[in-house]
């Protein structure tokens, strides 16, 4: 088969990628003009869906553009990412090295069940990364995991700066935490990539502290579920459909669990998932139907911290009972002193309550005493008391989700004319609070 273009110069077929964008086991083509042009080198990809009949292509309506910018060469390089966003359709990266005078651009555009997104999903620009990138996704990479951690890297050439870039995914966990969690809910997208599917069955394991309450509008869906329990073990065998799966067709299923019973958080929750049909072994591509599901548990802490300053205001200076007091209006410009560590000026204490039920509550009491030096302080001037808490569960302190709270307690001044107190009358060995002189708007 051969694919043409009308505009000479385009130098359409510079880069091509096969990818299977819709799911349908059918490897689709995406064709890159880098030289294209509206006005010059914008750039565009066609994108052509296999028919599955012969390795016919038709050809989409949707030509990708990328932000269509001057002289981008959009195109430039394609490549499969896989299905970095999980939803079951492959993902492809655009270069667009010369974007923005030569410092180049990536597109991310996702595949979906008609074919490929017409919009991007991400743009990363060679300047975002670093300053000194020109030319950055001249070649692409994907489908590769540097450093083994089970999210797809991508690598990017940038050859004007004679550098390559990996890309590395933000490790996003979600977390079930073991104690106030009831229910949660699992969706379960069931996608027929094949021929028509007779008897299909979803069956799910659940793990024990795992219970199955029902499946979410299911007056609307044709499932029928049976339900056994061995040993903790809850099985579910779900028949859908009356009698067969339509071809590239699509169900998704809800079912509402119930995680009440869950107590410990020593081992991660597995589900099992995995769907079979009657004539799976006469299907001309049969994928691997079966997905473990592991949910990290976390234990729930609700720990909360408050604190309190007695007395929370005070007057320095004379001690004229009948001198009228002033207060000082607070001014715009603060002045912070941050403790680093070693730092004389701050004073840390660190006590240590041991194993604390819930419910339980513990108190500290700390008395200070002020040193002459406080009176130097001037009247935007306060101190500041800070509370923390952290809490680490037994036997394993990695299992931990905190909730916690945190007051910061200011003794507010009141400012008299005052005396000077000699040094020598100080004899006492105690606290002092040193203002540092920087203004912080």
């Amino acid at each position: 088969m051969c694919f043409a273009l009308e505009q000479l110069g385009s130098y359409f077929g510079a880069s091509i990628c096969a990818v299977d964008l819709n799911a349908d086991s059918f490897s689709d083509l995406l064709v890159g003009a880098p030289m294209e042009s509206t006005i010059r080198e914008e750039g565009r990809v066609y994108v052509y869906i296999n028919s599955g009949l012969g390795a016919e292509m038709d050809e989409m309506e949707t030509v990708l553009i990328g932000s269509d910018k001057y002289a981008a060469r959009f195109g430039e390089s394609i490549a499969n990412l896989g299905d970095i966003d999980n939803d079951g359709f492959e993902d492809i990266a655009i270069g667009a090295p010369q974007e923005d005078d030569l410092r180049g651009a990536i597109y991310i555009y996702n595949g979906r069940v008609d074919g490929i997104s017409s919009t991007y999903s991400q743009r990363i620009e060679g300047l975002q990364i670093s300053e000194s990138l020109r030319m950055f996704g001249q070649s692409i990479s994907g489908q590769i995991d540097a450093d083994n951690n089970g999210y797809v890297d991508v690598a990017v050439g940038a050859f004007r700066s004679d550098s390559a870039v990996l890309l590395r995914p933000y490790e996003n966990k979600t977390y079930l935490a073991v104690g106030s969690m009831k229910t949660i809910m699992l969706n379960v997208s069931l996608f027929n990539a094949g021929d028509d599917a007779y008897e299909t069955t979803l069956n799910i394991q659940l793990p024990t502290g795992l219970y199955f309450i029902k499946i979410l509008d299911l007056e609307e869906k044709q499932i029928n579920c049976e339900v056994t329990e061995s040993s903790g073990i809850v099985k579910l065998a779900c028949s859908l459909g009356y009698i067969y799966v339509d071809r590239l067709s699509r169900i998704d299923v809800s079912f509402l669990l119930d995680v009440s019973s869950l107590s410990r958080a020593d081992e991660d929750l597995s589900i099992i998932v995995q769907a079979s049909c009657e004539n799976e072994g006469e299907m001309d591509q049969v994928k691997d139907n079966k997905v473990t599901l592991v949910i990290p548990l976390r234990y729930e802490v609700m720990l909360t911290v408050h604190g309190f300053v007695n007395p929370t205001s005070f007057v320095y200076g004379s001690s004229e009972e009948n001198e009228p007091e002033t207060c000082m209006a607070e001014k715009l410009n603060f002045t912070f002193h941050y403790c680093m560590k070693a730092d004389l000026h701050c004073l840390d204490f660190l006590c240590n309550f041991g194993k604390m039920e819930s419910g339980k509550e513990a108190s500290v009491h700390i008395q200070l005493e002020g040193r002459p030096s406080v009176l130097e302080m001037d009247e935007t001037s306060s101190l500041k008391f800070e509370i923390r808490a952290t809490a680490f569960p037994e036997p394993h302190p990695k299992v931990i989700e905190l909730n916690k709270d945190e007051n910061i307690v200011h003794a507010g001044f009141f400012k008299r004319q005052y005396k000077s107190i000699v040094q020598e009358e100080n004899r006492r060995d105690s606290w002092s609070y040193v203002d540092s002189k920087s203004n912080d708007d």
